[in-house]
Parts: C-alpha cells; structure tokens; sequence
C-alpha cells in the first residue's frame, strides 16, 4: 500500500506550481532511464511505482529523507537493496536538483543557513580529499 494516494488532480495542482527545472526533472527522459536501468539491475517488477515515488519527492509531496523507507514499505525491497536503491536515485536524479527542492520545502522566512537537510547526499566522489579533477591531459610516455 502507497505511502500516501494522491488523486491525478491533486499532482497537477501541484506539478503547476513547480519551478521549471523540478517540472522537466518530473517528465525528463534520462530521469526516466535512470529509473528503468535501476529498475533492471535490482530487479524491482513495479518499476512503474518506482517512478512515482521518483515524482513525488521531485514535486515535493515527499521528503527525499523518507524516500529510502517508502521503498521498503510501498515496494517491499529489504534494507539494502532500498538503500542501495536510494543511493543511486539521490545521486542521478535528486542531487541535479538538490537546490530547487531545498526551495520548495524552505519555511516562509527561513534564512539559507537554517534551511533543514532533506536528506540528499552529496554524491559520494565529490566529499573525498583524496578525490582530484585533472584539468591538464595526463602527460604521455
């Protein structure tokens, strides 16, 4: 059983008050095959539910904090798989579009350095010391 049911009507309410970038995230092809080869390598049949779940943390009606547990709740996925699940989701779909979540569940009057954490990592390469970006081609023996 769903989290929580949301009509089509409601979603679009809501869809029409999204800032442009959440509303091409909802609809966008690479999120949607991002979706779909997790879907294949995990083997989650209700790939479809997966995608709703997607959406609903993209317009807000879902924290991406409780992402993990809706996995295992609404699809039944055990603890490692969901987080494994979770962590591929927050990296590929919700990181890109961590800032315009931020703002959507901001409090009215909340200042930036008090906006709470929703629960999206930051991918984990980019948080590493050791990790370096080469800017200069390697040089060639």
């Amino acid at each position: 059983m769903p989290t929580q049911q949301y009509n089509q009507d409601q979603l679009w309410k809501v869809y029409e008050t999204l800032p442009e970038e959440l509303k091409q995230a909802v609809f966008s092809a690479e999120n949607a095959d991002h979706t779909f080869s997790i879907c294949e390598r995990y083997g989650i049949e209700e790939c479809s539910q997966l995608a709703s779940l997607v959406g609903l943390v993209l317009m807000g009606v879902m924290l991406p904090r409780d992402f993990e547990g809706a996995l295992q709740k609404d699809l039944g996925l055990d603890q490692e798989t969901a987080q494994r699940v979770a962590q591929e989701i927050n990296r590929f779909i919700f990181y890109p579009v961590k800032q315009q979540l931020e703002q959507l569940h901001k409090a009215p009057g909340e200042k930036e350095e008090e906006k709470k954490d929703l629960g999206i990592p930051t991918p984990r390469h980019s948080d590493r010391d050791d990790y370096v970006v080469r800017t200069e081609p390697a040089e060639t023996l």
